[in-house]
């Protein structure tokens, strides 16, 4: 395998032999890391579906639990996606929301 250059900013070049900064590697990267859904897209608003999607897990952990604090626990985090959707918060703007109120 050939040299590659590898550019850390616009200033700066240099070339290395390291089959880690190959274009084939930064390619395969990327790939692997969309097949893991490690994809962030930071101002894509959720849709309905996905909001439905990603209530059905603290839905499913409720019924299972019996009464206590991990139950309460598991309402919070629903109630927290909800308060996050409804208000149009971003990333990590939803775990600024204070429920001690609840």
């Amino acid at each position: 395998m050939g040299a590659s250059t590898v550019g850390t900013d616009r200033s700066s070049q240099f070339f290395t032999s390291s089959p880690t900064s190959s274009g084939w590697f930064k390619r395969f990267l990327s790939a692997c890391h969309k097949r893991m859904g490690d994809v962030w897209i930071p101002d894509r608003a959720l849709t309905l579906d996905e909001m439905k999607a990603a209530l059905e897990i603290p839905e499913e952990e409720y019924v299972k639990l019996s009464p206590g604090r991990r139950r309460l626990e598991v309402v919070l985090t629903g109630a927290m996606l909800v308060a996050g959707c409804t208000a149009g918060l971003r990333g990590e703007e939803i775990l600024h929301i204070d429920l001690g109120m609840m």
